[in-house]
């Protein structure tokens, strides 16, 4: 009617193009949380995944040279020990007899240490204390004929009652600076117990071998004597220091990483 305002119209198309805006406006950001959703799922599953390769391919790298390392070692100490077996035996049969022959001992020592490199010394020690030795001091072999001390009396003693060859504790060894690991095979002629065959490697060995592994590896891998004493690390390859008489081991505490 007249003299009253008139208020504006809407089109019908105007009101759905809002909504439909709105419509879409929610849609894209509901498909965008839904995106960003995924793609952080999706980037955690890949960082999982990752996590977990990288877990096992440490792993089994650390397998591998945890593996070679006591393959390498295992030979070390078998050639070791198959040389003091051999030499008892032989002395058994009457192949030779330090105690009758002590000079054709030598000889024979000096041979069988001359083919096995890493293997520090061969000794008989009888059971009255007479000694025939050869031991290895860089690349030299030298042959002795000694009487023992009395601890070696009572150690060839206590080797008498064992059944089979047999490691014993870590000895320092003063002409090398260094310990070594030691094995003693009892020696039994017709049921007569007669000595010792007496056969060392020196630990440096075992240290040299973790340089070249770790060079290879890009690791740093050591070898424990217990909890708290190294018996290999590749630091301690050249550096004798750490070794002495009153303490044959460096401990943990005292190696570097």
């Amino acid at each position: 009617e007249r003299g009253q305002p008139r208020l504006p119209k809407i089109a019908a198309g105007e009101a759905d193009m809002k909504d439909a805006l709105t419509i879409a406006a929610a849609l894209v950001w509901g498909i965008a949380a839904m995106m960003l959703v995924a793609a952080g799922g999706v980037f955690a599953l890949s960082l999982s995944v990752a996590a977990r390769n990288t877990r096992d391919l440490l792993r089994e790298q650390a397998s591998i040279v945890i593996g070679s390392m006591i393959g390498r070692i295992e030979s070390h100490l078998l050639a070791t020990r198959d040389q003091a077996v051999f030499l008892a035996e032989r002395i058994a049969r009457g192949t030779f007899d330090p105690k009758r022959d002590p000079e054709q001992a030598l000889v024979f020592m000096h041979g069988a240490l001359g083919a096995s490199p890493h293997t520090t010394a061969l000794a008989f020690v009888a059971r009255d204390g007479d000694v025939v030795r050869a031991a290895r001091f860089g690349v030299d072999i030298e042959t002795t004929h000694f009487a023992a001390p009395p601890q070696v009396l009572a150690l060839v003693e206590d080797a008498g009652r064992a059944p089979s060859p047999f490691w014993s504790e870590l000895v320092f060894v003063p002409e090398i600076g260094e310990p070594a690991v030691n094995l003693s095979a009892p020696v039994r002629r017709d049921g007569a117990y007669l000595g010792i065959v007496r056969s060392g490697a020196r630990v440096g060995h075992f240290s040299d071998f973790l340089r070249e592994l770790d060079a290879e590896s890009q690791s740093v891998t050591f070898i424990l004597y217990g909890r708290d004493l190294v018996l290999a690390h590749p630091s301690l390859a050249d550096d004798h220091t750490e070794f002495s008489e009153a303490r044959p081991l460096p401990t943990v505490a005292g190696r570097p990483s």
